[in-house]
Parts: C-alpha cells; structure tokens; sequence
C-alpha cells in the first residue's frame, strides 16, 4: 500500500526529500535517508517517544554482481562493480531488530565510527525514536497499526553513541571448537534450496564426505586452531534433520516479502522449533533460503557484524569462500577492496569475494585481516605481526624477510608474517607476502608477490584497501609520509620460493638514508631503527634513494613541436586497453628555475575532482627545470587494470608547456596500451581554470 502525499504533508513530512517504506517493502539492499530539513517531527520531543537500543547491530554483504540470484561465477562478478556499505539495525531489549533511518549525514557517521573502531557492532548502542507517527499513517489502510515499529529514526544532529552493552557470548573466540547451525527455510509456498538437509550439512561441514567446506578451510587457514563443528552442548538433536541443519517453515513469502520481514520470520520459527532465543549454544548460526526475490536482492548473503546470523540465498550457501566471507563479518572481519576502491575487489583476501564455487577453497585472509587476527590472540603468534613506527623525521628504515601466513606452520626462524607501518593517522599500512600454496593456493590476485593493504589500526573493524603488489625489484612509493615531505619507500630485494617456507626480502625506507659504514650482521643494528615489536636481522642498508623503475614502455605524445601554452597545473585522465603500472611521466618546463612537482592521482574521470576532491599524492619534489627541455618525474606506482580509467593532476610551481585546446576529454595521443585524453588546465592548485590542453612528454609505464 502506497502512502499519499497528503497523509505525509499533514504530520510534516516532505514527500520530495523523504523516502519511507513499509516494512514489507524495504530491501536490506538500500540503507534509508531522510533529509535533515525535513525532520523535524514535532512529537519526537516526547519522552515517551524514545529508546535506547540494545546495541547498534552493523551488516555486511556479499554482493551479487548482476543483482539476479543465479549469477555464480567469477567471470560474472568481474563484470561489474558493486558497490555496498553496511547497513545498521537497531537491536531491542526483546531481541527483535528493526531497520534504522537517518539523514545521509548520520548513515556517513554510523559507517565512519564503525570503521574506526568507534563504533562496536552488536555492542555499541545509540537513542532513537520509536516512528510510531509514520507506521500508523502506514497502516491504516490497513485497519491496524502494530505495537512493535516498523523502523526508527535517529536524533536530529550528530550522532552520539551510549556506553556499549558487553555480552558474555563467546561468538568472537577465533579458536577451538566454534558450534555451527544451518537453518534450511522453506516459505509458505514450499520454496527451499533443492539440496535437502544432508546435502546442506556436507556442504558446510563435510558430514558425507566433501573436503572443500567452510570447515575445511577454517581448519586450514588457522593450522586445526579453530574446529568448525555441528554439536553442541544442547539437546536438540530430534529437531534436527541433518547433522548440524536445523529445517523450518515460515508463513511468508520469498518473492513478495522484504528481506527485515523474511528474516524476522525464520529467527522466529527456528527459536520456536528449538525451544530457545538463538543463538543459544551456538556461535553463528546460518539461514539458508531458496534465493531473494523482492526488487532484485542484491545480495548473495549477508551478516550481523560482531555477532551470529548470516543469511545465503540460492546456491551461495555451498560456495566455501561466501561462508567464510560471512562467518568473517561475525568474527568483525570488514570488507577488501582494491586500487580501484571499490568495496570487494581486492582479490587477494576471502573478504574481497575472490571466489565463487563450489570447489575452490584454498584462500585466507589478507595482511590486515591476518594481523588483526593476531593481535587478537589467535592463529598467528603476536610476535609475528610487528608493528613499526617510522618517526617523523626520517632516516629510519627496517629491512628483513617476511613470510606467507600459508607456511606459519613451517616458519622455525620466527619470521614475521604482517607488518604494520604507523601513519599517525587512523588508516594504517600492512605489508604482507602472499604465498600462493596449501591454505591459499586458489588465491587469485598477485600471488607470491608482497602485498600492502591500508586499513585502520589493525584491532578493530575496518573496511581496507589493497594499496600496491610487488615482484622483486619493485618499489612502492608513499610520497609526503606523515607530513615530512619526505618518501617512505617499500622495496622488494628478492622472493625465494625454491626454500621452506618462501620469504620475501624487503627494505622499508623513510627519508634519506645514512651511508653504509660496513655490511651489517644479525647482531648489528642501526641506531636510527625504531620497531616496537621483537626484531628481526637486519639484511641490508637501504641506500640513499630508491627509485622505483621508470618503465619498460612510454607514449611519447607526438605535439612537443607545438607546445603553446604556459600553465602551473593540468587535470587529464588515461585509460588502459592493457593492465598496466604507470611509472612516470616527461614534462617540459616553461621555464629555467628550480620548483615543487606535485603528482596526484584517482581513480575514474576526474570532473568530481576539479575543486580537489578524491586525490592522493603520490609523487613530490623539488626540480631544477630547464625552459622548453624535458624533466623526469617520478618513479612511483599507479596501477591501471585494462577497461579502467585513471586521472592525473601535475601542479608545477613554476610553470610546464601543454598544447592549448578548445574542450577537454578527448582522446588525442594513444598506443596498444594507454590512451591519453586532453584535460584541463589551471592557473593555481585546484583554482582557476584556464583553458583545456593536451599534455606534452611522454608517459613511461610497465605491462602488468
């Protein structure tokens, strides 16, 4: 039933900004907003009104990538991008959940707290208003209006969280014996997964013989520290139909209800059949239903953070990977995402949804999530996961091996497996070696390679990004480190996977370095290392500049005969026909003078980003500059997938040539690799446009 305009206008609600949805009618797939100018509900003044919840409970998804519920394979997910946030519920005291609403603003601050460990999902709790006002609006089509809200809406302003509510749950143990049950739910017209109860409790816990499962994997990942099992201290087992299944029936419908009332519906009749408030004995608890219908789900499955449901829709259940991605949410895993990033696409970790099968297991986690594991007393030694504290001044560096978390089992020389650099800020970098063999043979993204990550501080949920990976003799470049001005560096010296287990030699470098008076041993250290963690042997001094190549290739643009016009900075974009990593570019100077080189970079077009939005830096120095004669800039890193778009912002202080052009985006220099667009030029940095104009140099980049 629609709500009509006059109904809301007449309690103050502006039809225009404010979207509000029955409760059979709001898809987990889109989190609801409602404009701050319009929120002002006179009776939320009233006492009786409000309510503290029990906690803020926070969702993660897997996503399904063409929004159908048959889409399975990899080649599908690669199609496109999807991008989701969490989602936020509001638990109440009686154990019932219900969907919270907010202005745009206040969703942006619940997903900002969350992630920087502010905000604890299923422990933190907020006020809200009970929107007794709308549903009875709502429903009175209807006849009624039910005691128990269809929603509630935060506070106007800021939000301000409550002291957290702690429980004695032992969901977050990340070792030992963990009790699992799978609900397997069929609606009120039949609709179930075809798998019967046996079938499903194979696929999740091998009962009949199958070795690519959820349990399989944990057992794997975490070298048999925690045990994936179906029994339980309760006794239940007449209820059940399968070892570990649990089966029920709901009298709603998959195709015509939303996603709050099918879920309400099967925690309902699974509580009801067992005789107790779930989770009860369990640690985590699985619904299975036949597939997610109302206006195209979204999703593939989807978790509480913190805590013990998840959701699978059609045949996502039995995907090892999908599993683990879930049961990480409840174990407060966030999602990888990747250069581009986007929300699932670092391919190198379970929670950036690398894999989607039935039979593809081998794969763990990435190095934030692998240290945040750690620290948490679980799988790795602490000891292994270092934390390294560069100093605001420079000359400071750590240099050694680091192994893969898929040979912690044979790593006798205490090599670390994660190392994390502190930015004094709350996003954290974590280096790590991905070795691509036993727990991670499937890994599908840079294998063997170092791999680094940014996230938050590595103890709590954080959504991370996968930053850059190296094959030997590869830097990577972090321009501007904590403000200083100077580089920090990461460099790969070798990768020897002919020995047990395989290692990584690296160097990381901040600032210039002191001259080597002698080679160091294991037992000489330099005066200017700061590591606040057990070291290991140093291997190497780091030289005073570590260059990362400047490219194999380059696009020289064909209009440096023609170069006419005298800018400080310009705005283009590339896009790559092949994968490749930009390494540097060639500019000609305007000028005999010495000048700052700034070098910034995003993903995408960059017409968002004219005002200075979105950019990172990733290159910066001071140049001597010859009038009209080419100067190098770089090296640095800036991978470009094939299909994908990157821009670029060069800001010379002093002035650089570009051919000047009558409109900007389009395509005018181009190889097999790399096309180069005309873009814009400015007068200051991020301020005053002048004119559009074609880059003049060349462009080096390596195939990658």
């Amino acid at each position: 039933m629609s709500v009509s305009a006059a109904h809301l206008e007449s309690i103050g609600v502006n039809t225009t900004d404010v979207a509000f949805r029955h409760k059979r009618r709001h898809p987990i797939s889109t989190m609801p907003v409602i404009s701050e100018m319009e929120r002002g509900f006179q009776s939320f003044t009233n006492d009786d009104r409000r309510m503290l919840c029990k906690s803020i409970i926070a969702i993660g998804k897997t996503c399904l990538w063409n929004n159908t519920h048959t889409t399975t394979t990899r080649a599908d997910a690669d199609a496109a991008y999807y991008h989701s946030e969490e989602e936020f519920l509001c638990e109440r005291h009686d154990g019932s959940d219900v969907p919270i609403y907010g202005t745009e603003e206040q969703i942006r601050q619940l997903r900002a707290l969350l992630n920087n460990g502010t905000l604890t999902s299923a422990e933190s709790t907020i006020e809200v208003y009970i929107d007794e006002q709308i549903q009875a609006v709502v429903d009175s089509g209807q006849g009624t209006s039910s005691s128990t809200p269809m929603h509630v809406i935060l506070p106007p302003g800021d939000i301000i969280l409550q002291e957290s509510y702690v429980r004695s749950n032992q969901r977050l143990t990340y070792e030992g014996e963990k009790p699992v049950l799978v609900v397997r739910v069929i609606d009120k017209n039949g609709l179930a997964v075809p798998d019967d109860a046996n079938t499903v409790s194979d696929k999740v816990f091998g009962t009949s013989g199958d070795t690519s499962t959820m349990r399989s994997q944990f057992d794997a990942c975490s070298f048999h520290k925690l045990e994936i099992v179906w029994h339980h201290s309760g006794s239940i087992r007449k209820e059940l139909s399968a070892p570990g299944v649990l089966e029920v029936n709901i009298d709603v419908s998959l195709r015509d209800s939303d996603t709050d009332t099918i879920r309400a519906a099967m925690v309902n009749a699974a509580q009801v059949k067992l005789g107790f408030d779930l989770p009860g004995p369990f640690h985590h608890v699985m619904f299975v239903l036949e597939g997610c219908y109302y206006q195209n789900c979204g999703w593939a499955a989807y978790a509480y953070i913190n805590s013990w449901l998840s959701v699978f829709q059609g045949p996502f259940y039995k995907f090892p990977a999908v599993q683990m991605h879930e049961i990480g949410h409840n174990l407060n895993m966030a999602h990888s995402g990747g250069f581009d990033r986007q929300t699932y696409t670092d391919h190198t970790c379970l929670m950036g949804n690398p894999l989607y099968s039935d039979d593809l297991t081998k794969m763990c986690y990435n190095p934030a999530k692998s240290f945040q594991m750690a620290k948490a007393g679980a799988w790795y030694s602490k000891d292994h996961a270092i934390t390294w504290d560069s100093g605001n001044i420079g000359g400071t560096y750590w240099a050694g091996r680091i192994i893969g978390v898929a040979e912690y089992n044979v790593n006798t020389a205490s090599y670390p497996i994660v190392i994390k650099l502190t930015t004094g800020t709350s996003r954290d970098i974590f280096v790590g070696f991905n070795r691509a063999m036993g727990p991670n043979t499937d890994n599908q993204q840079a294998s063997d390679e170092v791999t680094i990550t940014e996230a938050g501080n590595g103890y709590d949920y954080a959504q991370s990004y996968l930053q850059a990976t190296l094959a030997s003799g590869q830097t990577q470049y972090f321009p501007n480190w904590r403000g200083s001005y100077h580089a920090l560096t990461v460099t790969v010296n070798e990768i020897n996977i002919s020995v047990s287990p395989g290692y990584a030699d690296i160097t990381i470098a901040f600032g210039p370095q002191p001259p080597p008076t002698k080679k160091p041993t294991s037992q000489s250290h330099s005066p200017t290392r700061k590591i606040t963690d057990p070291p290991v042997p140093i291997t190497t001094y780091m030289p005073s500049y570590f260059p990362a190549s400047p490219g194999s290739s380059e696009l020289q643009t064909s209009n440096t005969d023609n170069l006419n016009k005298s800018i400080k900075g310009l705005m283009f974009a590339v896009k790559a026909n092949q994968d490749v990593t930009i390494r540097a570019f060639d500019m000609y100077a305007s000028r005999n003078t010495k000048s700052a080189v700034t070098i910034y970079t995003q993903p995408g077009d960059y017409d968002s980003g004219k005002d200075g939005t979105g950019w990172d830096v990733v290159w910066h120095d001071t140049l001597r500059l010859k009038n009209k004669e080419t100067t190098s800039l770089g090296g640095f890193d800036v991978k470009i997938f094939s299909g994908m778009t990157q821009s670029f912002f060069i800001y010379v202080n002093e002035g650089m040539m570009i051919k000047k052009t009558t409109s900007a985006g389009e395509p005018f220099e181009q190889d097999e690799a790399i096309i180069i667009y005309e873009g814009t030029a400015f007068r200051r940095e991020f301020h005053n446009i002048v004119c559009s104009g074609q880059y003049g140099g060349a462009i080096k980049y390596d195939l990658s």
